[in-house]
């Protein structure tokens, strides 16, 4: 019985996990969306960063939400003193 339970302990610790590959640092990520399935998470920076996978495992970067520099004129409506840094972007 001890040699059974070894054996079946050792099963599990051989097992091991996959690591993310690509791109995979990202500051405050939203929430991982699902669209044709392609995976989406937009994070946060001096633009709203983009970044794609098809199995969660593999991330590339996808072309950015705003150019360089670049935002909509309502977020200086709306957000006084606004610099270019997106914090914390959600998709719904």
């Amino acid at each position: 019985m001890k040699t059974f339970t070894l054996f079946i302990i050792s099963l599990f610790v051989c097992l091991s996990s996959y690591a993310l590959q690509g791109l995979t640092g990202i500051h405050d990520p939203s929430t991982i969306m699902k669209r044709n399935g392609v995976y989406h998470v937009f994070g946060t920076g001096a633009q709203i960063y983009h970044l794609t996978s098809t199995d969660l495992i593999n991330w590339t970067t996808a072309s950015m939400v705003f150019a360089s520099g670049t935002w909509p004129s309502w977020i200086n409506t709306y957000v006084t003193d606004f610099a270019g840094t997106f914090r914390a972007p959600e998709c719904v």
